[in-house]
């Protein structure tokens, strides 16, 4: 009965702790879209990409599941960061996103978006890489209308929306990719941005059941009984 008793206490209390913490924190996708076009490439040893100067490109990142609220938030500055998979024409990567957002000290804007993978592969040439980086850079000078973001669901929509949140755009405005492949070749290249959007995409979170309030009492009650009838059943000590 013992056993019982003190199984039983535990359960309650990992119920009681479950039932205080409610529903766990909200939880959202992140679907990115984005087109852009070379304005230069250079390629180490032969060709390691299918991207060429004035080629167009589009691809997507899929971002998350990650938190609503700011992974890191310094001064009027906002970062989101979470795992990623990104896919470019013949390109597709795994790897972890970074978008950062806010005013600067002196009073400048900016929104960059980072992508980072330590490896990745394009289908079109058989080519394994040991490491990407992308980024796409808005800018602009003092003053900036630029603010923290205070949620995930505050981000631009798209780059209209972007420079309307910086208040204009006069510095950057367009991107770079890194890269390193096989043997320790090189590639890299600056395009422009012609498009970038966002679609934010909550994560259905599983509620408590209606029932678990009901379960937690009873299971109380029962061992509290189960103590009490232990206790008169114990003989006094002289």
């Amino acid at each position: 009965m013992k056993r019982l008793v003190v199984a039983m206490g535990a359960f309650v209390a990992c119920l009681l702790v479950a039932s205080s913490a409610g529903i766990a924190s909200t939880l959202a996708n992140v679907t990115i879209s984005f087109s852009g076009t070379f304005t230069d490439i250079f390629e180490d040893s032969g060709p390691i990409t299918d991207f060429r100067p004035a080629r167009p490109f589009s691809g997507t990142i899929d971002m998350g599941p990650l938190g609503l609220a700011p992974t890191l938030t310094p001064a009027n500055l906002s970062q989101f960061s979470a795992a990623s998979v990104f896919h470019l024409g013949s390109i597709s990567a795994n790897g972890q996103t970074t978008i950062t957002a806010g005013k600067n000290p002196d009073g400048s804007g900016g929104f960059s978006m980072e992508f980072f993978a330590s490896d990745g592969f394009n289908t079109a040439n058989n080519v394994a890489y040991t490491s990407l980086d992308i980024f796409w850079l808005f800018g602009k000078s003092a003053p900036s209308t630029a603010g923290p973001l205070n949620s995930l669901t505050d981000l631009p929509a798209d780059k209209a929306a972007i420079i309307a949140y910086l208040g204009g755009l006069d510095q950057f405005g367009e991107g770079l990719m890194t890269g390193t492949a096989s043997q320790g070749r090189s590639f890299s290249g600056q395009f422009t941005i012609d498009s970038l959007s966002f679609a934010v995409t909550p994560v259905a979170q599983t509620p408590l059941p209606a029932s678990l309030p009901l379960l937690v009492s009873a299971l109380g009650a029962l061992t509290w009984s189960a103590r009490a009838s232990r206790k008169r059943a114990t003989p006094a000590t002289a």
